[in-house]
């Protein structure tokens, strides 16, 4: 009994180890299938892809104008092509080149027979302490970085006058404005910034007494107040336009300032109705049309608003940062007049919620260029 019941158990045995066999089996053939036609499909795989980075190659090479004899001085036969990264690799690379060229050129024509000049004023720390504000000084030193930089035209040293608090006197606003300008040829660009207090009629110098009472002054056609400290927008005006600088700029933050623009025609809508028409690219300014351009703050009735959260006065913070590239709505590497006030004026009364408004104003063309974004 025990004798069958062996052999028995030894014949199950044996069934089973036949039956794993031929299914092991099974499973190796199958996974030698897979293996197979996985090499193929690699094998086809890399065939397309050397023949793809090969065409790819040859492109950039006749696009390089690499003759077959040059390529067998810069690449062996025996080298695999480069791939198609490379490739895109090396020819943004020649792009950028080029652009970086052009920009270097354009910027050249630009300022050729052209010199920028600029007064640069901010005043913080008044004499009168009930006057005192808290980052129009700041405005002044980046509005002045913003003329060192490209951007700016790397205004030289001799061609700046900054002017920060105490030295912001009436006297040397309106001395550093006559001096400067007057050495301005015909074509020449002039730039007056000022960041402070200011009144309907008046730029708050840092030496400002509002306690003296005022005389009247004869300025062009206008009797104006005077009082100590008080630099009048008459002679602002008057200064800008005896100098024989081809294009003007006057660009204030200060309370009121929109009453600077009482004499001059508003562009303010028509900037806003074609900002999105198309700009001509200018390769030299003595392409374009005398221009007196008077960028301001805010309207004569309105106050002008300083931000904790910038560290700066609100417009002048959003202006510099036009005029760096941020104005530069279609790309083209110039921040137009109508680009800057248009950026702006949307930003300022966005922020302000419609309490500041900017204004633009004078006789100029709303293509005239304010910066080259490099």
């Amino acid at each position: 009994m025990k004798k069958h019941l062996l052999s028995f158990i030894l014949f199950i045995l044996s069934t089973s180890y036949l039956t794993a066999q031929s299914s092991f089996q099974t499973w190796l053939n199958q996974k030698d299938r897979d293996y197979m036609a996985w090499k193929a499909a690699a094998e086809k795989a890399e065939h397309d892809w050397r023949s793809n980075s090969e065409s790819e190659y040859e492109r950039w090479q006749r696009a390089n104008g690499i003759t077959p004899s040059q390529q067998q001085t810069t690449q062996s036969p025996t080298q695999k092509p480069q791939n198609e990264e490379v490739v895109q690799q090396q020819v943004e690379e020649i792009q950028s080149e080029v652009v970086e060229e052009t920009i270097e050129a354009v910027n050249g024509a630009a300022r050729k027979n052209h010199k920028n000049w600029a007064v640069i004023v901010g005043v913080a720390n008044y004499r009168d302490e009930e006057l005192r504000l808290n980052y129009t000084n700041d405005d002044a030193y980046k509005m002045y970085a913003f003329f060192k930089s490209k951007e700016g035209g790397n205004i030289p040293e001799d061609q700046v006058i900054l002017l920060i608090d105490e030295d912001a006197t009436k006297n040397g606003i309106e001395s550093s404005l006559k001096e400067l300008y007057s050495q301005a040829g015909e074509e020449d660009a002039i730039y007056f910034y000022f960041s402070g207090h200011g009144s309907t009629q008046h730029l708050v110098a840092q030496d400002c007494d509002a306690t003296v009472k005022p005389y009247y002054e004869t300025v062009g056609n206008e009797d104006i107040p005077v009082v100590p400290g008080l630099v009048t927008h008459a002679l602002v005006k008057k200064v800008m336009q005896e100098s024989k600088a081809k294009y003007k700029f006057c660009i204030v933050d200060a309370c009121h300032s929109g009453s600077l623009a009482a004499d001059k025609a508003n562009h303010s809508e028509t900037i806003i109705a074609n900002m999105d028409a198309p700009v001509q690219h200018y390769q030299n300014l003595s392409d374009i049309d005398k221009g007196e351009v008077f960028i301001l703050s805010s309207k004569g009735e309105e106050t002008s608003v300083e931000a904790s959260s910038k560290r700066q006065g609100v417009f002048s913070y959003f202006l510099i940062n036009a005029l760096y590239g941020q104005a530069d709505k279609n790309k083209d590497l110039y921040v137009t007049v109508s680009e800057a006030f248009a950026f702006t004026r949307e930003n300022v009364r966005d922020y302000t919620d419609k309490q500041q408004t900017p204004i633009i104003c004078g006789d100029f063309k709303n293509n005239l260029i304010m910066s080259i974004v490099n």
